[in-house]
């Protein structure tokens, strides 16, 4: 299993036809949203080439490569640049 896959356990005991599934998952690259991968999808995964992972089907995440994690980096960076000033420190 690569670092981003996963999966879902579903257990249904409390139906009066109990069944088990599991699904195989994937952690979106550019939002983090987990998603429950179709066995039955026809069309190809959306793929970034950049990050070298797979995206989620959420119109941001196709059309730009800014992942979550960048731009939490690029928010405590300003935050810090921001209080640094403030303080005149720069």
């Amino acid at each position: 299993m690569k670092k981003a896959e996963g999966y879902l356990y579903s257990n249904e005991n409390l139906n009066l036809n109990p069944k088990q599934d599991e699904f195989r998952t994937f952690t979106c690259t550019h939002c983090q949203r987990v998603v429950v991968m179709n066995s039955m999808r026809e069309r190809p995964r959306n793929y970034c080439v950049k990050c070298d992972a797979y995206t989620c089907d959420y119109g941001p995440c196709i059309q730009d490569c800014t992942p979550v994690v960048q731009m939490i980096m690029w928010g405590q960076g300003n935050l810090l640049e921001q209080l640094a000033t403030e303080r005149g420190l720069i």
